[in-house]
């Protein structure tokens, strides 16, 4: 267990993908391993201290239709997917996936998918 930020900066710089504490909680564990998956780079030393459940200020500014949009994309739907199940055209599931991720703070799916995961939206 190493939660020393100069080792985990030199492992960042050896071209690791991630660095995450084994003490965090399941949940972030999670969340973390999700964004690495999807091509996101983490660095994460210490816990949130967020309840797995606790939805942040960014999940709640998000529509029924975006967290349904959210919900989709943490499942790997593609854009034609999601419109389809949605029952939208997927120029339109784009526009939301935008959305969700702007909202969320993340540049990606993966990171979009990890949030809602650490926040319990999604499993």
């Amino acid at each position: 267990m190493v939660n020393d930020l100069d080792t985990a900066t030199r492992i960042m710089n050896a071209d690791a993908d991630g660095f995450i504490c084994k003490s965090l909680p399941p949940h972030e564990i999670v969340a973390a391993v999700a964004a690495v998956r999807g091509g996101d780079a983490v660095l994460q030393l210490e816990a949130s201290g967020l309840p797995a459940n606790e939805a942040d200020t960014s999940l709640a500014g998000l529509t029924q239709r975006q967290l349904d949009v959210l919900l989709l994309l943490s499942r790997r739907l593609s854009n034609k997917e999601i419109g389809l199940e949605l029952d939208i055209s997927p120029f339109t599931a784009r526009i939301h996936v935008s959305v969700v991720l702007k909202a969320l703070g993340v540049t990606t799916r993966a990171g979009a998918a990890a949030k809602a995961i650490a926040r319990g939206v999604c499993q």
